[in-house]
């Protein structure tokens, strides 16, 4: 399931929403995520990883709202 990100600009207090571009991982493994998903603050990257014959996929946030 995708979910879109807002982004607020506080000079003019509007609010930008933007939906998110790539692949879809799909759905979550049945049993949870704990320890398959985690943030990389080296590369500012979320990480997913929903099985061990699916492909690992990666989401980085936007810097600035579009």
């Amino acid at each position: 399931m995708r979910r879109s990100e807002s982004f607020l600009d506080p000079t003019t207090w509007h609010w930008t929403t933007t939906a998110p571009t790539g692949d879809d991982p799909g759905a979550g493994a049945s049993n949870g995520t704990y320890v398959r998903f985690r943030y990389s603050s080296a590369r500012g990257v979320f990480m997913v990883v929903n099985s061990t014959t699916t492909n690992v996929f990666l989401y980085k946030p936007p810097v600035a709202a579009p």
